[in-house]
């Protein structure tokens, strides 16, 4: 992930071990392989297998994507 170049598009496919909001619609979701995803998502994912196209952010310091599209596998 600290490869990838802020704005550039990714794909990412993992399961979401942990999940809350930042705030209003505004979720954190954290991958089983490290990956924090921002989502305005109103669906619970805790414990699914998604895959998600987003871009690539940083928040101090650290690289994020902010899903643009979420498909749940569970």
């Amino acid at each position: 992930m600290n490869e990838l170049e802020v704005n550039s598009k990714v794909s990412v496919f993992g399961k979401v071990v942990d999940e809350r909001f930042l705030y209003e619609e505004t979720k954190l979701l954290v991958l089983d392989n490290g990956i924090d995803l921002i989502c305005e998502c109103f669906q619970g994912f805790r414990g699914k297998e998604v895959f998600v196209e987003g871009i690539v952010q940083e928040y101090e310091g650290e690289k994020q994507v902010l899903v643009l599209n979420i498909y749940n596998f569970s």
